[in-house]
């Protein structure tokens, strides 16, 4: 392991290597956050940092060691060209290797055509921080057989997974939005500036709120999507906040659990060979007075009058 700063003149030499963007990083599980100014990193990583440290000597941009993306860009890069990853990815690694099929990066869900989103880990475009990234993505064990972020820093999830991060990224900037000078006093004085800064935003992925049992239910292998009409039984049913559920105006995709989702598909097929049994008895109704006797279509029609056209023609 190697040892990184933050700021300037932690180190015995006023020459030493200081990243301020460090201070802005989310930290991942059990590993060892900011002390002092400095944090341990390995190797890897190091020799990314070496790299940008000799390019801001040459420039002397502070962009360079002041934001966050000139790091995960060069780090995105040296894994997708040198094929290594974190170590809390190469189980994932090694069990997709003979398999070309996508999975949710968060759930492990399979991805098939027209159901793979993309979640940006840094900032896409022009626009910089105003479109929805999640830089914890970089430090967030994927899920097994999960690809790791590409060299673009773009990595896939399914429907639920993709429009849950996306709302929640949309309540951190409405909260961004309200009045700063009462909100401080709710915020911990030692960097009031972290918790609002889209580098530092931790996301609830782990876990999920079935939307037919109501339990909770770990992401990772137990999420399972449904597709149901859009009905008000499941519009404006009372939903957990980590309830997941997607509207897209035509029809509703549900987050639900392994059992719950075997369920409702067992009453769908039901519901399906009901209605095909329904069709075949209505189906011989109708077969029923084109056989009958001119006679009797004539005492059926006389005993049965229309209101409408016995109005029209009184």
């Amino acid at each position: 392991m190697r040892v990184a700063y933050a700021q300037a003149g932690v180190g015995k030499s006023r020459g030493v290597m200081y990243f301020p963007f460090i201070n802005m990083l989310p930290c991942p599980p059990n590993a060892q956050g900011l002390s002092h100014g400095r944090v341990h990193c390995c190797t890897q990583c190091h020799l990314i940092l070496e790299e940008i440290w000799g390019a801001y000597r040459l420039s002397l941009s502070e962009e360079l060691i002041s934001s966050v993306s000139s790091f995960l860009v060069r780090y995105h890069t040296a894994m997708a060209i040198e094929g290594c990853e974190p170590a809390h990815s190469q189980r994932g690694l090694a069990s997709r290797s003979g398999s070309s099929m996508s999975v949710c990066y968060l759930c492990g869900a399979e991805l098939f055509a027209g159901g793979e989103y993309q979640l940006h880990v840094n900032p896409p475009g022009r626009c910089g921080e105003r479109e929805p990234f999640f830089p914890f993505l970089t430090v967030h064990p994927p899920a097994p057989r999960a690809k790791p972020a590409d060299a673009t820093g773009l990595v896939s999830a399914c429907n639920l997974c993709y429009h849950d991060l996306r709302a929640q990224w949309a309540l951190h900037e409405n909260r961004g939005q309200g009045p700063s000078t009462p909100s401080t006093s709710s915020v911990p004085s030692g960097n009031p500036q972290l918790p609002s800064s889209p580098w530092a935003r931790q996301y609830n992925c782990e876990a999920f709120v079935c939307f037919f049992c109501r339990q909770e239910q770990r992401r990772q292998g137990r999420l399972c999507a449904v597709t149901m009409a859009r009905l008000p039984v499941f519009l404006y049913a009372p939903r957990s906040t980590r309830t997941l559920l997607v509207d897209d105006g035509k029809r509703l995709v549900i987050g639900a659990c392994v059992e719950c989702k075997a369920m409702v598909q067992a009453g769908q097929r039901m519901q399906q060979d009901r209605d095909r049994h329904g069709h075949g008895s209505s189906d011989e109704e109708r077969r029923e007075p084109e056989s009958a006797s001119p006679r009797s279509r004539h005492k059926a029609s006389a005993d049965c009058v229309c209101p409408l056209s016995h109005t029209a023609e009184g």
